[in-house]
């Protein structure tokens, strides 16, 4: 009887947790940094329906290395536009 149990148990575990592979598909893209003088700045938005709030992100790097990052959550409903793309 236990035994049995386990074995249900474990099968319905197993087929809850089924995920099919995907393939890995590698990005022929490659990021150029920019030449001196200049800068490149990278952002990033998230929203957070539940929580009424939106966080941004940006880097800024030059040719070398990161110059500066920020990030900041902002608690505003989020109104008719929503952050939906």
């Amino acid at each position: 009887m236990i035994i049995q149990k386990a074995r249900a148990l474990l099968d319905e575990f197993q087929v809850a947790n089924f995920q099919l592979s995907q393939p890995v598909v590698k990005d022929s893209g490659q990021w150029i940094c920019p030449k001196p003088p200049w800068y490149k700045i990278n952002t990033n938005a998230a929203v957070f329906e539940q929580q009424q709030a939106t966080e941004v992100g940006a880097m800024i790097r030059d040719h070398e290395e990161v110059v500066a990052t920020l990030s900041k959550k902002l608690w505003y409903p989020l109104g008719p536009l929503g952050g939906r793309s």
